[in-house]
């Protein structure tokens, strides 16, 4: 069974990354940021912290979609650094983008196939703490990524992909333009219904899902 990550909620929150980071005895970070995000929530201020106090390895996401390209750029500064954890802070791009370069950076193979098929079984743990900045995507939540290669969109599963900390502070939702908030809103709330409509729903994950909606 997949472990839920240990969620740390609250506003502020987040001025705990750099001390979860050094509780959990981390050396050497590897930071996949998006870079908008942090400077207009103020998450930056951290983030720089972060990067002051720990060996970092960071990454810029610019693009509004996890690409294939910026995969796989990340997975090969990851594999040179050999982080022991690695830190998202961004919507659901950035965190997607954190899983798929930590599950192929600690892959015993150092291989990740891209097509949704993971060679192997056997996983380097590594700590992951997803920090979003945005409510929509719920990424920080599950084992799947998505990934574009082109036009085409894939979904990849792993139990490694869920983080292993979630760090939920709602201060950093708050410099999101009036669109994007409604947007994530309906995202969040189109997800809730979905669960709730699933196939494969039952009685728990149904109430689960009346809350969310």
């Amino acid at each position: 069974m997949t472990k839920a990550p240990a969620v740390r909620f609250g506003d502020g929150m987040l001025e705990e990354l750099p001390a979860l980071l050094e509780e959990a005895g981390a050396q050497r970070v590897f930071l996949v940021i998006d870079p908008t995000a942090c400077a207009a929530s103020g998450a930056s201020r951290i983030v720089d912290q972060v990067e002051r106090q720990f060996s970092s390895t960071r990454l810029d996401v610019l693009s509004p979609l996890p690409a294939i390209d910026v995969a796989e750029a990340g997975y090969r500064l990851a594999a040179r650094q050999q982080p022991d954890a690695v830190v998202a802070v961004g919507g659901g791009t950035a965190i997607d983008l954190a899983k798929l370069i930590r599950l192929a950076a600690t892959h015993e193979a150092g291989v990740l196939s891209w097509n949704g098929m993971v060679p192997g079984d056997t996983i380097a743990e590594t700590l992951f703490i997803a920090c979003p900045t945005t409510a929509g995507s719920g990424s920080e939540a599950t084992h799947f990524a998505v990934l574009y290669d082109g036009g085409a969109k894939r979904s990849i599963e792993h139990p490694s992909l869920l983080p292993s900390h979630v760090i939920l502070d709602p201060e950093l939702t708050w410099s999101l333009p009036a669109y994007q908030t409604a947007a994530t809103g309906f995202d969040a709330l189109a997800q809730g219904i979905e669960s709730f409509w699933s196939v494969r729903a039952t009685p728990s994950t149904q109430a689960i899902a009346c809350g969310a909606i």
